[in-house]
């Protein structure tokens, strides 16, 4: 049997976590970390299978870091949304209903009082 690990050390936390995977999985899964971009340093070199493993496990921490600051971004912005007050409107004083001046009321203008324009010719626009 294999054992995979996490531990957890430091000031005020001294654990590890430890599975136990059969001898059968082992090589199968040491394989798919080989080949997988686990597998690769940077200039596309295979690792050894140590360096290989050890840069899974970075991976996998920065994966943990990276959800734990996505997670307190995501809190952060809804404790601040919910500090926002909402805009209401004003009720808007009452209007004084007036009554429509029916059209028949309305005198017309007489044809005198509209001044004449003259035309501006194209070229002049």
């Amino acid at each position: 049997m294999a054992d995979l690990s996490f531990g957890v050390k430091g000031s005020t936390m001294d654990f590890t976590v430890s599975m136990q995977i059969a001898d059968t999985d082992t090589p199968r899964i040491l394989a798919y970390l080989a080949q997988s971009h686990y597998g690769t340093d940077a200039e596309g070199n295979p690792r050894a299978m140590e360096a290989t493993v050890k840069a899974f496990a970075a991976g996998i921490l920065q994966g943990l870091l990276d959800a734990t600051t996505n997670a307190e971004r995501e809190a952060a912005m809804r404790a601040a949304a919910a500090t926002v007050q909402e805009i209401k409107p004003i009720e808007p004083a009452p209007v004084e209903a007036v009554e429509p001046t029916p059209v028949e009321a309305v005198e017309p203008m007489p044809v005198e009082a509209v001044e004449a324009v003259e035309a501006v010719p194209a070229e002049d626009l």
